[in-house]
């Protein structure tokens, strides 16, 4: 397992975002695009602009950022994160456990997509990280997607069944939660 540091863009990066994500293993994704930051932050995401480094590469990915009360921050990469291959995932899951717990970041789960061809290696890759995999979000996402939660916490985020509640912690334990529904645009809604 190749080992990955994760780290905020810095402000030059930022400036230049299109022209790194485009140098990304795989080429990028217009879903990673500045221009895509833009339109996503005006229905309630935060656009960070988040780098992985290795040895080898970098590779730089755009995580849209959502808020729930109680809960912490939801980060979602899509078509993210861009790596060489799939056994560059788990040294990413890894970066971004410690990236989000050494700077107190307040996320409760990472929900990624990443543009690899699933196969059973590739499944058993990410899978032996602990991550959880969620069913296909929508007709729009053909391949299914990961989130990584804490270990203690089991919770629905996004695509994650209500059936995956009760909350670990004890401000949380008397919560349910209802899943994201595409068709009525709700969230996560949390409720005692």
């Amino acid at each position: 397992m190749r080992e990955f540091t994760a780290r905020f863009a810095t402000a030059e990066e930022i400036e230049h975002w299109d022209k790194h994500v485009t140098a990304n293993p795989n080429g990028g994704n217009l879903l990673q695009s500045e221009a895509f930051a833009d339109v996503k932050q005006h229905f309630g995401w935060k656009p960070l602009h988040l780098v992985y480094e290795t040895a080898d590469y970098s590779s730089y990915n755009l995580v849209l950022e959502k808020s729930f009360p109680l809960l912490g921050k939801l980060w979602y990469l899509i078509k993210g994160p861009d790596v060489a291959g799939v056994e560059d995932i788990p040294g990413i899951i890894k970066a971004n456990r410690e990236f989000v717990k050494r700077d107190k970041l307040g996320v409760f789960a990472v929900k990624m997509e990443p543009d690899i061809v699933l196969s059973g290696e590739a499944r058993d890759a990410i899978e032996a990280t602990g991550v959880v995999k969620t069913p296909t979000c929508s007709r729009t996402t053909p391949q299914p997607c990961w989130t990584s939660l804490p270990r203690r916490t089991s919770c629905c985020a996004t695509c994650i069944p209500a059936a995956a509640t009760p909350f670990a912690g004890p401000s949380a334990k008397a919560l349910k939660c209802t899943p994201w529904n595409p068709r009525k645009r709700t969230s996560v809604r949390c409720m005692r």
